[in-house]
């Protein structure tokens, strides 16, 4: 049996079912396979051909763990990620600063 037969014959939920993977990966090897080959297909990549500029750095995170760190404005309670990207725009250490770059500046982590 060829490749391009078993496709035929197995529905995706059975492939689904047998790998533990979801219907959508399954149609994208299909392409994958018909567009590249076999040897491609069965590649796992999952490394990424993005490049992104990094615009934060440990100068601009110190900063922000220093404002989180004291006092928060007058009526609040304490410091929200949207209040310390307000205080970091006010205070012109950036442009812009999104709520998910202030949150994982903050992160605990070990």
């Amino acid at each position: 049996m060829r490749c391009s037969e078993f496709f035929v014959k197995v529905s995706n939920e059975e492939i689904a079912k047998g790998l533990k993977i979801g219907n959508r990966r399954i149609d994208r090897l299909k392409k994958k396979f018909v567009e590249q080959g076999l040897k491609t297909a069965l590649i796992n990549s999952n490394e990424t051909t993005r490049v992104y500029d990094k615009k934060t750095d440990c100068e601009l995170k110190a900063h922000l763990i220093a404002i989180r760190c004291n006092k928060p404005p007058k009526g609040f309670s304490r410091w929200s990620l949207r209040l310390l990207e307000d205080e970091m725009v006010e205070m012109k250490s950036v442009e812009c600063i999104s709520l998910e770059t202030s949150r994982s500046m903050i992160k605990k982590t070990n």
